[in-house]
């Protein structure tokens, strides 16, 4: 199997492909390549906890284009709250993309630093 390819499941679907130094590199001081995805994966609506940290659990979602799909989440989200100003410029980016005009992307970036 490549490297950056993580077998997901049994079903005869594609393998299932990260992207090298993301989640287990920056959310957690283990390695990724000691990350390993349950096998099979979690059905839409299930959740398996896979990591200690702030983002520790595999959720199941419904199938993209017939193959499984799963996202993460955490079993102790921290507070809501604003976007980091790091964060905040990637939506702005995306707001753009989509065709909204600055002031636009500002009004709706303003409601997210009241919440």
């Amino acid at each position: 199997m490549a490297a950056g390819t993580v077998r997901g499941d049994t079903t005869g679907a594609p393998p299932i492909r990260r992207r090298r130094g993301t989640t287990g590199a920056s959310s957690s001081p283990i390695p990724t390549s000691a990350v390993a995805l349950p096998d099979p994966l979690p059905g839409p609506g299930e959740a398996v906890h896979v990591l200690d940290g702030w983002i520790d659990l595999l959720l199941g979602m419904d199938p993209v284009d017939g193959h499984p799909s799963v996202t993460l989440g955490s079993t102790n989200p921290p507070p809501p709250g604003p976007p980091s100003p790091t964060y905040r410029a990637v939506l702005a980016t995306g707001m753009a993309e989509m065709g909204l005009t600055p002031d636009e992307a500002e009004t709706h970036l303003v409601d997210l630093d009241r919440r």
